[in-house]
């Protein structure tokens, strides 16, 4: 029990605690403005309606909407 309760609260912390060497930083941020617009995925079939359509959201964000074949969307922002 106390190794479950350890586990459960190492994962909290460590979700927490800012990483001291982080995946990219604010001066790796880039804008490319070939990547907006829509697009098909690459392994979907001529025949499928799926999409993913990139829009500028600010400076260096862009708004992903996703359109599955089955028709209901989501939307992510990402950063290139």
């Amino acid at each position: 029990m106390k190794n479950k309760v350890f586990l459960l609260f190492a994962l909290v912390l460590a979700e927490r605690v800012p990483s001291w060497n982080p995946f990219y930083t604010e001066k790796d941020l880039l804008f490319d403005p070939a990547l907006v617009g829509a697009q098909r995925p690459v392994e979907a079939k001529k025949s499928s309606e799926e999409t993913r359509e990139f829009a500028k959201a600010s400076d260096k964000l862009y708004r992903l909407a996703q359109t599955p074949t089955t028709g209901s969307m989501c939307a992510l922002s990402s950063y290139s």
